[in-house]
């Protein structure tokens, strides 16, 4: 089409020639097909006409001895260019492959020779277009001087070749530079972009582009609003599609067939508009005049199928085959499932028997539709027998059948035969899913086979196969942990993350609980890091750090809980055992600094101390003599409603007496402290026993050898 376009722009002016242009263009042909046009032009005696030299050049040999006779005319006396002459030049040299220079030339010398016209502008669109430079072609359309103006036929090259290029949207640009300058397109045009703009899944933009035949008094045929109206409806703008269907039945446009399926198939795809998609179907026949065909019943099956209207589909399936629609194997297809669906798995086989006999062969869908329906009924045996009706027929069963009926083999207890079918379905060359690959990891699993399940983890990864769901690693990965096998389960986890599946945060919590309660810290810190690449930095790690305190790495606990106390998750904060599990550690090697500062964070993040937790704080003070610290710490403790234990009553007690709280005091004053503190504690329901009395006693035999003594001076 740009060929036959290139060739009508490059005709010449038609008016009468005179006598001597013919034999004036023989003679310029003849030398420009010499062996040395640009000698044999010299020899020439006579002054050609527009007209001679125009269809000389057309006709040129080549682009070299087009130019070359340019030239020549160019210094003939008397002699001036016409444009049909610097058109004609544009043509040889574009014939030639030469656009560009042709472009130069036309920029650099036929424009001061004569003034370009509409045409000139054409062939060189056209020729930008042809060598695929279609910016090109849109720059020069876009830069055309204010006084010229190419023509609807160049405009619509560049339109065509934008369209072909999947560049629709740029398409719509050069129209509307068009309409600028007052070409009007059209409706060929209009169709032209709809189609590009539909081919580009521009659909929207065809349907605002469709709106604008109207408005530009044009009449758009039935066929166009089809087009339309399925592409709206296929690329997801169903409301605009029912609008324009509408507005095509107001305007008296019959709608094709096409048409009505493609709003037929939308409210189809809308499970709550099946009541619209039943009224439309019933219009097609009499009030459009559109009956429908195989095709428009496949899809109304289909959108009751999926609202398990089964006995509608029945009533369809009958009304087609009265009415003369042979059903396809999409239709039995449709049907045989939507019967599935409904249990009706019997009814399915009659429907299946039915095929055959209208020379219709079941193929792999219909085959693992019934074995998958047979296999949920729980009728193992039907569903064996098909699919060895499928391997007799020389059908591959796809994936589906085989994991249907080794599910089903599995839930029934017959696990080797699920196992053996497993194999042959590998042996036959059908890949395995995750779907298939987790109930057989599954079928070890709970058996208690984790050797086997193992093995069959690491031949999937081997052969590249998908791997089974993270949900079964993590039921393998507890049977290993019961095992003792823990450094099994690890690299399960690592094999799985390499290949790029997620293990569950519980299997890692697995692991991790049990490396804590073996004292593995190495491993776990190595398994904590890997939680943290697979994504999950939101861990409870206090298992972690109660073995790291254990292990007296409290340095390593430390920055697991600043890690912790990081995400600012609350859950994810250590519990109050923990606390206490840290907080004993610091104490322990003599860092009350660190461990007052935790206390005072465990305080600020909610979580409450308990009596232990003040224990070990109190404890540790009085041993490092700052009696009045524990003190004032043990009151703290009385008034949240605390009972402390007669351990800790008795370290304030014996730590007051022995005068260890403030030196400027008396030991008469220290031991009316110790009294008071243990008022203190009965009064908060502390009942003193065996260790507390010894402390009682001793305060006694001090106040009586004090008394003795200030007695006797």
């Amino acid at each position: 089409m740009l060929r036959r376009g290139l060739r009508s722009l490059a005709v010449l002016s038609r008016s009468a020639a005179a006598p001597e242009d013919s034999q004036h263009c023989a003679a310029l042909l003849a030398a420009l097909s010499s062996r040395d046009p640009d000698a044999s032009l010299r020899g020439l005696d006579f002054v050609p006409s527009a007209f001679s030299l125009g269809k000389a050049l057309e006709r040129s040999p080549s682009a070299n001895a087009a130019l070359q006779c340019f030239a020549w005319a160019s210094g003939l006396p008397g002699f001036r260019h016409g444009f049909q002459a610097c058109n004609a030049l544009l043509v040889a040299l574009i014939k030639n492959g030469r656009h560009r220079e042709a472009h130069g030339i036309f920029d650099s010398q036929l424009k001061s020779l004569a003034p370009p016209d509409a045409s000139s502008y054409g062939i060189l669109a056209n020729a930008y277009v042809q060598a695929g430079d279609l910016d090109a072609a849109v720059k020069l359309l876009r830069d055309l001087p204010a006084s010229t103006t190419a023509n609807l036929a160049t405009y619509l090259c560049v339109m065509m070749g934008l369209c072909r290029g999947k560049r629709s949207i740029d398409a719509i640009g050069v129209l509307r530079e068009m309409q600028k300058r007052n070409v009007v397109p059209e409706l060929a045009t209009y169709l032209m972009l709809i189609e590009g703009l539909g081919r580009d899944h521009r659909v929207k933009e065809a349907f605002d582009l469709f709106q604008e035949i109207h408005a530009r008094g044009f009449t758009a045929k039935a066929s166009s609003y089809s087009y339309i109206v399925c592409g709206l409806a296929k690329y997801g703008y169903f409301d605009e599609a029912v609008e324009l269907f509408e507005e095509m039945i107001r305007r008296k446009v019959a709608p094709p067939l096409g048409s009505c399926i493609g709003i037929l198939n939308g409210y189809c795809q809308d499970g709550g508009k099946m009541e619209q998609a039943i009224q439309l179907f019933r219009k097609m026949e009499g009030e459009y005049g559109c009956p429908p065909n195989t095709y428009a019943y496949n899809v109304l099956l289909t959108g009751l199928k999926k609202k398990d209207r089964v006995e509608e589909m029945r009533e369809m399936f009958l009304e087609m085959k009265e009415k003369g629609c042979e059903p396809n194997l999409v239709t039995y297809c449709t049907y045989i499932l939507g019967l599935c669906k409904a249990g009706r798995v019997d009814d399915a086989m009659v429907v299946k028997k039915e095929m055959i006999q209208k020379s219709c062969s079941p193929d792999n869908v219909v085959y693992s539709i019934l074995i998958n329906a047979f296999c949920k009924v729980g009728k193992i045996y039907e569903g064996e027998k098909l699919l060895a009706e499928m391997l007799e027929k020389k059908l591959q069963p796809d994936v589906v059948c085989f994991s249907s009926l080794v599910d089903c083999l599995d839930k029934a207890g017959r696990y080797g035969d699920a196992y053996r079918l497993f194999r042959r379905m590998m042996e036959q060359g059908c890949k395995p899913d995750a779907v298939i690959a987790s109930v057989i990891l599954d079928s070890f699993t709970k058996r208690g086979e984790v050797a086997q399940a193992l093995e069959l983890v690491n031949e999937f990864v081997d052969r590249d196969l998908p791997l089974p769901s993270a949900g079964s690693i993590n039921q393998l990965v507890k049977r290993i942990v019961v095992g003792d096998k823990v450094e099994d389960g690890v690299r399960l986890l690592k094999t799985m993350a390499s290949r790029g599946s997620r293990p569950l945060q519980c299997s890692y919590a697995t692991l991790l609980r049990e490396l804590c309660r073996r004292k593995n810290a190495v491993e776990a810190l190595e398994l904590v890091k890997e939680m943290r690449a697979a994504g999950y930095t939101s861990v409870d790690l206090s298992c972690v750090i109660e073995m790291l305190c254990k292990m007296k790495m409290v340095d390593e606990a430390r920055g697991l809980y600043e890690e912790m106390k990081s995400s600012q998750q609350q859950e994810l904060l250590p519990s109050v055992s923990t606390y206490n599990i840290l907080l004993e550690r610091l104490c322990g090697e003599g860092r009350l600094g660190d461990a007052k500062d935790l206390f005072q964070e465990m305080i600020e993040s909610g979580r409450i101390p308990d009596v232990n937790s003040y224990e070990i704080l109190v404890e540790a003070l009085c041993k490092a003599g700052k009696i009045f610290q524990g003190h004032e710490l043990f009151k703290q403790l009385i008034s949240l409603g605390f009972i402390p234990s007669s351990e800790m009553c008795a370290t304030i007690v014996d730590g007051l007496c022995k005068h260890q709280s403030r030196e400027e005091k008396s030991e008469e004053e220290d031991e009316d402290d110790a009294e008071e503190a243990l008022r203190e504690m009965i009064d908060s329901g502390f009942v003193p026993d065996d260790v507390i009395g010894d402390v009682i006693r001793e305060l006694e035999a001090r106040k009586k050898r004090r008394n003795n003594r200030n007695f006797s001076s």
